[in-house]
């Protein structure tokens, strides 16, 4: 059904509809990665809404009508929940069906995008691409990354080729995110060790957040030791 088949004669009312933000559930989205069971996390409303207000003060740059984003994942993971921060700013949103390196080329040249949010192995394989630099990306303002280590050496080699466009995000399903991020001023491709190390890195703690790293017993570990969030 396309667009305009769908709203034409649709009231321009808004719905009649209460919403608790505390209480009502937004969905229940799951999460397990790889390895675990599948869990179902609960989101209220309340908790959506946080997600997208952390993501947009954590911001260096304003998102705003003029943008263009581009989704290449699943709707169900961050690709959607990305393009719902772009809709609530009044940005262009394109979906395509896969993913696929030489048509996120094809369509970045061809609509001009403006930002787009990859995996660590989806932009490796758009920089292996042997037609990368047959399109025009200059238009690209942002990558978001995430999901997955990001391989310092593949990060290099983008930034050389799009530019101090990126961009990453950690975060946690259960949770309103980002927890951490890594901003464009952080991505140094030469520096003293400590400065070279951040690209290895999940980021700094984002504001919207508090954030402590634990041991089993529950006390705060020092620099350099393991914990969990």
């Amino acid at each position: 059904m396309s667009y305009e088949k769908l709203v034409n004669g649709q009231p321009i009312t808004l719905p009649d509809a209460d919403v608790d933000y505390e209480v009502d559930i937004e969905r229940i989205h799951y999460t397990a990665g790889t390895t675990g069971r599948p869990k179902g996390g609960v989101m209220t409303f309340g908790v959506f809404y946080n997600i997208v207000t952390n993501i947009l003060i954590n911001l260096d740059k304003p998102i705003g009508p003029e943008d263009i984003y581009l989704s290449v994942g699943p709707l169900t993971h961050a690709a959607g929940l990305m393009m719902m921060v772009y809709y609530s700013r009044g940005a262009k949103s394109i979906i395509l069906p896969r993913f696929d390196p030489e048509l996120v080329l094809e369509t970045i040249d061809r609509e001009r995008v403006t930002s787009v949010l990859v995996v660590p192995t989806m932009l490796a394989m758009i920089l292996r691409s042997p037609r990368i630099h047959d399109f025009d990306i200059s238009s690209v303002r942002r990558i978001w990354y995430g999901t997955a280590p990001m391989p310092v050496e593949w990060l290099k080699e983008g930034i050389k080729v799009f530019g101090s466009v990126f961009r990453q995000n950690y975060g946690m399903t259960e949770m309103a995110q980002p927890i951490t991020f890594l901003g464009p001023e952080d991505h140094i491709l030469e520096g003293g060790p400590s400065q070279l190390r951040r690209l290895s890195s999940a980021g700094k703690p984002a504001l919207g957040v508090d954030l402590k790293i634990l041991n089993e017993n529950g006390q705060p570990v020092k620099p350099g030791e393991i914990g969990e969030i």
